[in-house]
């Protein structure tokens, strides 16, 4: 087929559905494939920097019924063939939804009923039951050569329920996927089943009085353009993209620089490669869980339909989302992405006591957006673009807190109690963004800046000399980095083939937030699978190829995949094409506020230009009183 896409939009539906029916006509993907997920192959980003034309190529994962067996190919739309297959021997693909909702089958097992009995259930209790990856388990198990997960329970007798509130406690089922048979059962000690259902909405509950409306209007439309998937706004390019894995993904972002006038690069891909949540509670209910949301579950796969005035308000443009379903159809997510503008308070502000006079310009930035539910948890992914050249990146963590269920007079060692009945385990949020910054072109170099005490001395009589200290990240051994809150620590991405009007290599800083790292011990299987999670930052040298943090299939994988195979060749990281992986997350040591819904939480990181522009590129942003006529900023 010959396809009008870009080279770098997703696949639509058409597409998709080419895929899928070249795939079940080749027998090398099994007798019985089920797809897992499909999805633009990474185009060759050195052909399309030259101008080459690049073909359209599909990525595909499926699990082939009859063997358990997972496979990978590519297929070449342009030349209508599947061009390589791939068995994985020994990997496993993510959990597809399938094999989520197939998780029903365990209650058939003779002894699962008998140990839900001991608990009081039996076959006329409305349960909910959470399948879950199976995390790490017994060699004994074959989880080398079965596809195996984890499966708890939950009572929910009623839809208004909330799902989590009433666990059912130290029971926990591994089964293999694919034939539904029980594999091992974690069985013990008895603890009652929880009795509140806690709704988080109550038709009985008194509610507030509600508040004053809150229109935002923009009569005239927005002020970006949005077409297909080329977004543009205030000197900002950028096409939006989407996969079945990372959710939302950012490609070839430019910025259209008025003073040197030259549309510049700033990036060319950008997208959540992976996140951890791993649960600091060593009780056999906890001690697996640390999901891989992205490697093991998909967060595209998982995204939700925005609405307007709930999850976006003002003038938004929405963007679905195509997928595939086990079957081979194609399904859409309706609104997946959400696209708008918003105020964001003073961008810059100067009072002149000399004439009396005040310059004000207020912040107007345009946000990308999506929403993922994982379970319990909902997560939120922001991409903020503002008028000043910065990016800034924000994750919002709300749903229901994972709760264990609390037996009379008993303290939790490794949580907090929320409820009478329960407690919330102490757990972790782990991100890693995937940034393939390309600052005014692909040869770029990253420097670590502290700020720093000069030493006290003739120099610095008083003791208030402060001083930068530059740290280069000259290859892939030296590329992993903490942050310092104490010395405000930044990375600096840097061209040293450009410079600004000032003669200084133009750059771009990441600004990470205080987050924490993994804080499982070293030699744990969660610190193997999740070694991504260990440092805020990792820097390698660029590889199509190399797109996963914790690598491409960590669903049962023991661990040393992703970042730490990445860079065993300790690649030269100076003046070439560099990828940086920033680790950002919470701490998660719950409230009883967080119950029975969180308030959200947030995280994330800042992107500013730092010499990109030799001054204030936002100088040009006209005043209120010419965007809203009839304002006057003037005392």
């Amino acid at each position: 087929m010959t396809s009008l896409a870009h080279p770098l939009d997703p696949l639509d539906p058409t597409e998709l559905a080419t895929v899928v029916s070249l795939c079940r006509a080749d027998h090398r993907l099994g007798d019985d494939p089920r797809f897992v997920w499909i999805a633009l192959a990474e185009p060759d980003k050195a052909a399309l920097l030259a101008g080459a034309a690049v073909g359209r190529r599909a990525d595909v994962v499926v699990i082939d019924q009859t063997t358990g067996t997972s496979i990978t190919a590519e297929v070449d739309l342009e030349k209508a063939l599947v061009a390589m297959v791939t068995p994985l021997d020994g990997l496993h693909a993510s959990v597809s939804y399938e094999e989520w909702t197939g998780a029903d089958r365990v209650l058939d097992n003779p002894e699962v009923a008998a140990a839900l009995a001991l608990r009081g259930i039996d076959s006329s209790t409305r349960l909910h039951l959470e399948p879950w990856p199976l995390g790490f388990g017994d060699p004994a198990w074959g989880g080398d050569r079965r596809r195996l997960g984890r499966v708890t329970f939950f009572v929910r007798e009623h839809d208004e329920d909330t799902a989590w509130a009433r666990p059912v406690e130290n029971l926990v089922v591994i089964a293999d996927r694919v034939t539904g048979e029980v594999v091992h059962i974690i069985d013990g000690e008895v603890v009652p089943v929880p009795t509140d259902p806690i709704p988080i909405v109550d038709s009985d509950r008194r509610l507030r009085d509600a508040l004053r409306p809150l229109t935002i209007e923009q009569s005239e439309g927005p002020s970006y353009t949005l077409e297909g998937n080329e977004l543009s706004w205030e000197g900002w390019q950028l096409r939006v993209g989407f996969h079945p894995l990372e959710g939302l993904v950012l490609r070839d972002i430019t910025y259209d620089d008025p003073e040197t006038g030259r549309r510049r690069r700033v990036a060319w891909r950008a997208s959540v490669s992976e996140m951890v949540v791993p649960y600091g509670d060593p009780s056999p209910m906890n001690l697996w869980r640390h999901v891989f949301d992205a490697g093991e579950v998909g967060l595209g796969k998982n995204a939700t339909s925005l609405s307007l005035g709930c999850d976006c308000l003002g003038h938004i443009d929405y963007l679905d989302e195509h997928m595939v379903t086990e079957d081979g159809s194609v399904a859409t997510i309706a609104n997946a992405v959400c696209i708008h503008e918003e105020d964001n308070g003073v961008l810059w502000r100067h009072y002149d006591a000399a004439t009396d006079t005040t310059e004000v310009r207020r912040r107007r930035r345009l946000v990308v957006s999506s929403w993922t539910n994982l379970g319990n948890y909902d997560y939120g992914f922001y991409w903020k673009f503002s008028q000043d050249g910065s990016i800034e990146v924000e994750v919002l963590l709300s749903g229901v807190v994972l709760a264990t269920a609390l037996d009379d007079g008993v303290e939790p060692a490794h949580g907090v109690q929320i409820s009478p009945e329960l407690s919330a385990p102490h757990h972790q949020h782990l991100f890693s963004f995937r940034l393939d910054l390309d600052v005014d072109g692909v040869d770029n170099v990253v420097e670590e800046v502290d700020l720093l005490a000069a030493p006290s001395g003739p120099d610095n009589p008083m003791g208030t000399a402060l001083i930068t200290e530059h740290t280069l990240v000259a290859k892939e051994s030296e590329g992993q980095r903490r942050g310092s809150a104490v010395a405000g620590r930044a990375w600096y991405v840097r061209n040293r083939g450009v410079e600004n009007a000032l003669g200084q290599p133009v750059g771009y800083k990441v600004v990470p937030n205080a987050s924490p790292i993994l804080l499982a011990s070293e030699g744990s299987p969660v610190a193997a699978r999740a070694a991504f999670a260990s440092h805020h930052l990792w820097v390698t040298a660029y590889d199509g190829d190399q797109m996963r943090a914790a690598g491409p299939f960590p669903n049962q994988h023991p661990g040393g995949a992703g970042l730490p195979s990445y860079i065993a060749n300790d690649r030269n990281l100076v003046d070439t094409d560099i990828v940086l992986w920033l680790t950002c997350g919470t701490n998660h040591v719950a409230r009883p506020e967080d119950w029975p819904v969180m308030p959200a939480a947030r995280t994330g990181f800042i992107l500013e230009p730092a010499g990109f522009f030799a001054r204030n590129p936002a100088l040009d942003v006209r005043p209120q009183t010419e965007v809203n006529p009839g304002v006057s900023c003037r005392s």
